[in-house]
């Protein structure tokens, strides 16, 4: 069973090795450097709200963020990643179904945002699949300084739920 709380300091050494490689990490957090640090990370997240972590049987199993530049614009949903060992899962999936969840509940929205690079084509695949949407490729660089895609997805959300697991 995969369970949600806030994030705690205490829980970012550990998400702090989610990203095996500088790739992973560009996907993660695409300022960051390799390997990430946790002071780094702290930095990168203060910038976000509802740092949330997914727990599958007590297991820090996943992390994501969300992001608000006004308030009445959608939210996005940043940071996202699950720990090596446990993808695979459903802890993508369930993870960001209950930032849709915080999102409404906090933010009422009818629609939430993500962005993907072009290249993480698993994680382009389950986005669709969960019904994300491309709207614009915005180019960017990567951490090997090579001309990337970056696509920006949206999903319709039904009526704003109050009810967070």
């Amino acid at each position: 069973m995969i369970n949600f709380r806030p994030a705690q300091t205490s829980d970012l050494p550990s998400i702090c090795t989610f990203p095996q490689t500088a790739e992973e990490l560009f996907f993660f957090a695409p300022k960051a450097t390799f390997p990430l640090q946790p002071e780094s990370f702290k930095a990168i997240i203060s910038k976000r709200s509802h740092p949330t972590v997914a727990l599958l049987e007590d297991e820090l199993a996943g992390f994501a963020t969300l992001y608000r530049k006004n308030p009445g614009d959608h939210c996005f949903i940043c940071n996202m990643i699950v720990a090596p060992q446990l993808r695979g899962h459903g802890v993508c999936k369930a993870l960001i179904e209950q930032m849709e969840k915080i999102a409404q509940h906090h933010h009422p929205c009818s629609e939430i945002h993500l962005s993907c690079f072009g290249h993480n084509l698993s994680a382009l695949l389950l986005y669709s699949r969960l019904g994300f949407s491309p709207y614009a490729v915005e180019e960017c660089v990567d951490y090997r300084n090579k001309r990337v895609a970056l696509l920006h997805m949206l999903k319709k959300l039904p009526e704003a739920c109050h009810i967070l697991k």
